[in-house]
């Protein structure tokens, strides 16, 4: 069940250059789609894969698989935004450069939305990252060139697999352990930030403790629906 915000407060979400109003958006096509990234629409009766937007619900809701490319931060929030879909439904956000920018504001998954986010520079930026009360969708952090997350609160719990994945090598000695990334397989043991990292092993009860910044990130990746915040 989606939980509506009993009072609405000031949000602002744009994707690629394209602030949302309420109503449908899908994939941009013109020759800006780039930077455009979405095109509001009036007419959903011949697409499965769209995105309806509520401003005063403070939602975006993902039918289908909606994947989304930008040459720009392909989603900024300025508020609290809850990210919502059913079984089956999954959203992916690919950019050249950050994918997601949360410098003043909150992301929520809710549901059971598969929420992917690809960046050849930094995949998600400041802001915190949050999971609603029995999210179970799946969660991917993937930055080519970058960290997967830098300045960000992860707070996440869920049924579903997480997998972060950020630079591998590089200046940060204190990260030699190719086993010390967020989904447990090689090469991603440098995926958030600055500080140590603790792999997850399985895919039930695991906690991961990151020190960034001076910022206290945790992700809980639950194999049960049951689940606590971590602050």
């Amino acid at each position: 069940m989606l939980v509506v915000p009993a009072q609405a407060e000031t949000l602002t979400v744009k994707m690629g250059n394209t602030t949302l109003e309420t109503g449908y958006y899908l994939p941009a096509q013109s020759e800006n789609a780039a930077t455009d990234v979405v095109a509001k629409t009036e007419d959903i009766s011949s697409v499965t894969d769209y995105l309806s937007y509520d401003a005063a619900a403070q939602t975006l809701t993902v039918f289908g698989n909606a994947e989304l490319s930008a040459s720009v931060t392909a989603l900024t929030v300025s508020g609290n935004l809850t990210v919502y879909g059913e079984t089956g439904s999954s959203l992916t956000l690919n950019s050249t450069g950050n994918a997601i920018d949360l410098s003043a504001g909150v992301l929520t998954l809710s549901g059971d939305v598969g929420f992917t986010a690809k960046a050849d520079y930094v995949a998600v930026t400041g802001g915190t990252l949050n999971s609603a009360e029995g999210y179970s969708g799946a969660v991917t952090l993937n930055s080519t060139n970058a960290y997967a997350a830098s300045g960000t609160v992860l707070n996440i719990a869920t049924a579903g697999d997480i997998a972060i994945d950020g630079i591998t090598g590089g200046d940060n000695a204190d990260r030699t352990d190719s086993d010390d990334n967020a989904d447990g397989s090689n090469g991603g043991n440098n995926a958030v930030d600055t500080g140590p990292q603790t792999g997850v092993s399985d895919n039930f009860r695991t906690w991961l403790m990151i020190i960034l910044g001076g910022a206290f990130v945790a992700i809980m990746v639950c194999g049960k629906r049951k689940s606590k915040t971590v602050k």
